[in-house]
Parts: C-alpha cells; sequence; structure tokens
C-alpha cells in the first residue's frame, strides 16, 4: 500500500527503513529518519499521521 503518494513509499518500504534504523537509534525513529533512508523528503506532509503510526507499530513487533 502506498503510504506517501507525493515521494511513492509503500509501507513495506518504511517498516523496512524502522527496523534498519530502530537498532541504531536505540528505538527513537521519527517521520525524518524514514524519509532520509529511503532516499526522499517530505512534501506535503499529508502522510505523516500514517508514517508515525507505522514507525510505532513496527517498534513493536520488533520487542523481544
Amino acid at each position: 500500500m502506498i503510504v506517501c503518494h507525493c515521494n511513492v513509499i509503500a509501507c513495506s518500504e518504511i517498516r523496512k527503513a524502522v527496523r534498519e534504523l530502530g537498532g541504531e537509534a536505540g528505538g527513537l525513529v521519527t517521520p525524518g529518519q524514514i524519509f532520509k533512508c529511503c532516499g526522499r523528503r517530505p512534501q506535503c506532509g499529508g502522510c505523516m499521521s500514517h508514517v508515525s503510526s507505522l514507525i510505532v507499530s513496527e517498534l513493536d513487533r520488533m520487542k523481544p
């Protein structure tokens, strides 16, 4: 599912970026870090709440 239509970023890309960044950042991952990891920049900001929800969801899944 496409989460960011401006940059055409899929849900799977966001989850992958969270997994990559989660260990490095000690569990603190921001939407800005996700966009940077995906090689893109935020545009309109309409997706930020969904990106934030996906970050929380994926970090919860990563917990032991």
